[in-house]
């Protein structure tokens, strides 16, 4: 059950599509709700991540097969409740809108399939999965692409994303290029989107709009500085999506048949 992603082209990291094998009937959602060798926030609104487990645990003796265990029993946790979270229902919809919408642009249709590069809270929802909801999407455009197009490329974004977000009753800026004057202080942002794209993960893709999820170390070291901000208020969402993104690259790097004890949460 691929729920999760915006649709069938995604191509989120293999260990986030393990198919939900692993059932306890003790919980309504098909997961182990009352097992206390897992650590996780069950059959509630917001899920997340099982941070640890022990001999409890179907396979915890075994840390390759525990690990998949972990995974699936994951996707059992959220799978009920993303399918039927209005939040994330909606910004499919939204994206599958804006997809049509640069298709009959005439300043967009010429740069078809429109590529972004996306962070927040869309990517915690359609790939991360740490989230059942998300509130926005923040994305940039590899400027060298539209040469001097660019400004008029951004303002015609701003202006679809504007009319659907009148037509969904979503806040005006549900997607918006504002970590663009971020960019604008790295010595290269047109490196972070090729190596964004290189990496692989899209969360949307059709023949109008392509969307990838930007470089997971440069989104985990963005976040850690903004937690060490000591006059800003600390959201628990930025501490999930720096565990999540660190689990990601754990699994990624190979090292899967670790312990993932460094994950425990006390």
């Amino acid at each position: 059950m691929n729920t999760t992603y915006m649709n069938t082209t995604s191509k989120c990291p293999d260990f986030l599509e393990a198919p939900p094998n692993v059932t306890f009937p003790t919980c309504a959602l098909g997961s182990c709700a009352n097992n206390s060798a897992v650590m996780a926030k069950c059959c509630t609104d917001t899920p997340i991540i099982p941070y640890y487990y022990d001999s409890g645990f179907p396979g915890a003796k075994n840390e390759t097969s525990s690990w998949g265990s972990y995974c699936q029993m994951r996707d059992n946790v959220s799978a009920a409740v993303w399918e039927n979270c209005a939040s994330f229902n909606g910004a499919n919809g939204a994206i599958r809108w804006l997809s049509e919408e640069i298709a009959n642009s005439p300043v967009l249709a010429p740069f078809r399939p429109l590529e972004l590069v996306a962070c927040g809270g869309f990517v915690a929802v359609t790939c991360l999965r740490n989230r059942s909801e998300s509130h926005d999407l923040d994305y940039f455009l590899n400027k060298r692409t539209f040469g001097r197009q660019y400004d008029a490329v951004k303002t015609e974004m701003k202006r679809l994303i504007r009319k659907i977000a009148d037509n969904l009753h979503f806040v005006p800026d549900w997607a918006n290029d504002e970590i663009t004057t971020f960019l604008s202080l790295l010595n290269n942002p047109e490196a972070l989107f090729i190596e964004s794209k290189q990496q692989g993960d899209v969360l949307h893709s059709d023949n109008n709009l392509v969307i990838y999820a930007a470089k997971w170390e440069w989104v985990l070291a963005r976040k850690l500085k903004r937690l060490q901000r000591i006059n800003r208020a600390q959201s628990p969402d930025d501490w999930l999506d720096c565990i999540s993104i660190a689990t990601l690259l754990y699994i990624k790097n190979g090292r899967s048949k670790l312990s993932p004890r460094i994950l425990q949460r006390r």
